[in-house]
């Protein structure tokens, strides 16, 4: 494993953009998903490598992004996650728990960097 690549994903992941920045919220999200094939592939696990491609087959299609995304920033302003899944990601057959394990995840992450604790 290669500091200096773990560095440059870190820069990267580091600048979170703006919420209302859709285009912007996608990028980042490929992001992470790019960083966490990489630290699985490092170091295998079935949940992390599951959740890296969960993540990344939504983000890939756009009307299961465009749900997430909704969701997502449902989450991030203060709302209670939901218990069913949208339409598309149900139709997808997607793992609404491994979703909301990722959501909240990435509510950590993002409330973190946003409160300067990282």
């Amino acid at each position: 494993m290669n500091i200096l690549t773990i560095l440059g994903w870190l820069k990267d992941l580091l600048r979170i953009p703006a919420i209302g920045d859709e285009a912007a919220v996608r990028a980042w999200l490929t992001k992470l998903v790019d960083f966490s094939k990489f630290i699985t592939a490092q170091i295998p696990g079935e949940v992390d490598d599951k959740a890296a491609a969960l993540l990344a087959a939504v983000i890939a299609n756009e009307e299961t992004w465009a749900e997430f995304y909704v969701l997502l920033v449902d989450i991030l302003d203060g709302n209670d996650l939901p218990q069913a899944a949208p339409t598309a990601l149900m139709a997808g057959g997607f793992d609404w728990e491994l979703i909301l394990k990722i959501i909240e995840l990435i509510k950590e992450i993002w409330d973190l960097f946003n409160q300067g604790k990282v």
